[in-house]
């Protein structure tokens, strides 16, 4: 039997790259709103342009099935991923009842759901 290949998300690595390396992780990234985005910038660049804590994007890719790589969560991110971005988010717009309508967001939310009724957060 092959030897499944490992599911590597870089953050530090232009987006670019890591979408033609891996068309399934480009897929995951689209379902998450970065899409027709500039292949030079890295993900953390494009999270952050989104207004979007690299903790959720990394949170997302993980529960995706993806060793994410190129960043450290802060102590912040590794308590209630999901509180602070529901925290964040209450700042600017309140959310729509039962989850986000922006897809991006809505997508992370789901996954980091998933995750914890995984025991995985």
């Amino acid at each position: 039997m092959a030897e499944q290949s490992e599911k590597i998300a870089d953050l530090a690595k232009p987006f670019g790259e890591v979408t033609a390396a891996d068309p399934e992780l480009a897929a995951v990234l689209s379902e998450m709103g970065f899409e027709d985005a500039d292949p030079t910038k890295t993900l953390a660049e494009l999270a952050a342009e989104a207004g979007v804590d690299l903790s959720i994007v990394g949170l997302a890719l993980g529960a995706a099935g993806y060793d994410v790589r190129g960043y450290v969560p802060t102590e912040d991110a590794k308590n209630d991923p999901l509180e602070s971005l529901i925290n964040e988010m209450s700042k600017t717009e309140p959310l729509a009842a039962g989850g986000s309508a922006d897809p991006m967001v809505a997508h992370m939310e789901y996954a980091i759901r998933r995750a914890k009724a995984r025991g995985e957060l």
